[in-house]
């Protein structure tokens, strides 16, 4: 799989998702695939995150396009292994 290259231009978008744990999975905003040009995104991102009411993940959201196929599995709703393997592919 190749890197996200664009993570180190839009670094500080990136820093807040990451401190702000937004997402069951940290690494599901170094798999999104931007849906706009980097540039439009940090200009939008940089003029907007300072404003009253900003909501960080649904700028996100609606900046960035995230893999369907990924789920996300919490522990609490898969333990014990031997219960729930049944559901995975092996």
């Amino acid at each position: 799989m190749q890197p996200n290259l664009y993570i180190e231009e839009i670094f500080d978008l990136f820093d807040a998702v990451q401190k702000s744990k937004i997402f069951d999975d940290q690494k599901d905003m170094a798999d999104a695939v931007p849906m706009f040009s980097i540039s439009d995104i940090n200009e939008k991102y940089n003029a907007e995150k300072h404003t009253d009411g900003f909501d960080l993940k649904a700028f996100v959201l609606n900046h960035f396009k995230f893999d369907q196929k990924i789920i996300s599995i919490q522990e609490r709703d898969h333990l014990p292994i031997d219960k729930t393997q049944h559901r995975f592919r092996f």
